[in-house]
């Protein structure tokens, strides 16, 4: 007598997220290193759908992130000269 499909376990392989490609995503969104991870193993590897991803989790925080170290650049620029 065999055991009835419905009881077996399905075995689902999730892709492998490596370590480039969390460094890819994180300099193209500039997110923590554990959320870039997160949005790509929840979004199966797909770097579009990360940073989706990443931009609702965040609220809009990222672009703002992203203008203060162009503006912090900017101002050691002008102090240095």
């Amino acid at each position: 007598m065999g055991f009835p499909r419905c009881n077996q376990k399905r075995v689902t392989r999730l892709p492998e997220i490596s370590a480039a490609m969390v460094m890819k995503l994180r300099q193209q969104t500039g997110a923590a290193m554990m959320l870039c991870k997160e949005a790509l193993k929840e979004t199966d590897g797909d770097f579009e759908a990360a940073t989706v991803y990443i931009r609702k989790k965040l609220g809009g925080k990222l672009s703002g992130a992203t203008d203060r170290t162009a503006r912090r650049r900017r101002d050691h620029g002008r102090r240095s000269g």
